[in-house]
């Protein structure tokens, strides 16, 4: 796929330092590894849908796509033969923080693919006609979305749950701002946030280190004076999350499922009892079959295949949100026992034989999480991006070994907040609003149609 798009949770375990090469505000990372002849490189820009302006939502996402529609030198066409020709490939990944171009080639092919990763980077081309295209493409994505209700569920938890802030925009935009957008913005986003301040550049593979820094040097200073206006984006504030406990039902008719959503406000690394939270998690509602989650609302009922409680990490603090997908009949019953166990879980911790499991689970199944290279890579590349501490990653499953079981009901009480809850169901509306106003503690209650941006 040549554009590939994905927003989420990830797994980030090691943090290269970066090089000063002597270009101000130049960020390199490279791992040799000539175990195979692979180089992979992820070029990544630290402007992402969080900045995108409400009139423009989506430009991050296009005008980056717009960087791999040809060159002055060549068509779209022609450049995606000659990658294919070298064995290589280049995509890109749109997140709120940033976008990460993630290439890789056949290490014979190193130097020509930098040649074409340059001529991408500094003679864009910027079609008329490929503009119109690729916003057709990109608002077919977003009517793909509506029609995918675990897509519809996530989009519009982050809508409903951060209102006005950024982290509430939809990394692809809505129909109606991509429509909108035209060549100049594309111009103006790509003059304005394409400068090595803005940049960082990780790799691994087998090639020497010396040749990628003397590259990207050459790179940045030819970026450098080629925009020279450019400007670093401003820094991101904490979101403001009402205090109430609040529902939004996604009325979707005649659907015979509801896709569930209920959180609130998550946590980042620098907080205290974070490591306490991580592990008393994994036996609530983590990936395992023992989890409370899973083993209540599935193995013991059959309300849902699966059922989880997860964390969205971010440059600031993003959010933690349980989820299931019951029958419509059983949702009002899924949602009352999760809080009861949410409930139960922040007033009483966990057990013992609960601490000592999900310790074991994740400290022996981190190794796994970066084992390659390339694994190494990739986590150090969103480590940058989500502003986590130098070597958090690397450390985790110490820091999860040092948690005592004593501190975790202190920390789950003080840590989160069981009355400022946001609900979010995906289900037809005529069969669960009476019921979802039952729901104890929850005062306000929206009703919007699917279809709406």
């Amino acid at each position: 796929m040549h554009m590939l798009k994905k927003i989420g949770l990830f797994f980030v375990l090691c943090f290269f330092p970066f090089l000063n090469l002597g270009v101000a505000h130049m960020k390199v990372s490279f791992e040799e590894d000539f175990s195979l002849p692979i180089v992979y490189l992820n070029l990544v820009l630290e402007v992402g849908s969080l900045h995108d302006s409400p009139q423009k939502l989506g430009l991050a996402n296009i005008a980056t796509e717009m960087l791999l529609r040809g060159t002055k030198k060549q068509s779209k066409e022609v450049f995606l033969s000659q990658l294919e020709q070298l064995g290589a490939s280049l995509d890109a990944i749109i997140y709120p923080e940033g976008v990460v171009l993630h290439a890789a080639v056949l290490s014979e092919n190193t130097e020509k693919f930098l040649s074409m990763l340059e001529e991408t980077f500094l003679m864009p081309l910027f079609l008329e006609s490929e503009l119109k295209k690729l916003k057709k493409e990109v608002e077919g994505q977003i009517l793909e979305q509506k029609g995918n209700d675990k897509q519809l569920v996530s989009l519009n938890f982050s809508r409903f749950f951060y209102g006005t802030h950024p982290y509430g925009n939809p990394v692809l935009g809505t129909q109606k701002t991509v429509a909108a957008l035209t060549k100049k913005d594309v111009s103006d986003f790509y003059s304005q946030y394409f400068h090595p301040q803005n940049l960082s550049f990780f790799g691994s593979g087998a090639l020497e280190k010396n040749r990628i820094e003397k590259w990207y040097q050459s790179f940045s200073e030819k970026l450098s004076k080629l925009n020279s206006k450019s400007k670093k984006p401003g820094p991101i504030a904490e979101p403001v999350i009402p205090k109430e406990k609040r529902i939004l039902i996604v009325d979707k008719p005649k659907t015979t499922q509801t896709q569930i959503l209920m959180g609130g406000v998550g946590f980042r690394p620098e907080d205290v009892g974070f490591y306490s939270i991580q592990l008393a998690n994994h036996s609530f509602g983590g990936s395992s079959f023992a989890a409370r989650m899973m083993q209540e609302l599935r193995v013991k009922r059959g309300w849902t295949y699966g059922a989880y409680n997860s964390f969205k990490f971010g440059k600031t603090h993003r959010h933690f949100a349980m989820y299931f997908f019951p029958k419509n009949e059983d949702s009002v019953p899924a949602i009352k026992l999760a809080l009861e166990l949410f409930a139960d879980f922040l007033n009483k911790g966990i057990t013992k034989e609960e601490f000592e499991f999900a310790k074991k689970s994740l400290v022996n199944n981190s190794p796994f999480n970066y084992d390659t290279s390339k694994k190494r890579l990739d986590n150090a590349t969103q480590e940058h991006l989500l502003s986590f501490p130098n070597g958090y990653f690397k450390d985790f499953s110490s820091k999860i070994e040092s948690v005592d079981f004593a501190e975790i009901p202190s920390v789950l009480k003080k840590s989160f907040n069981p009355e400022q809850l946001t609900l979010v169901v995906v289900g037809d509306a005529a069969m669960l609003k009476k019921d979802t106003q039952s729901l104890p503690g929850f005062k306000q209650t929206v009703v919007k149609n699917y279809l709406e941006d």
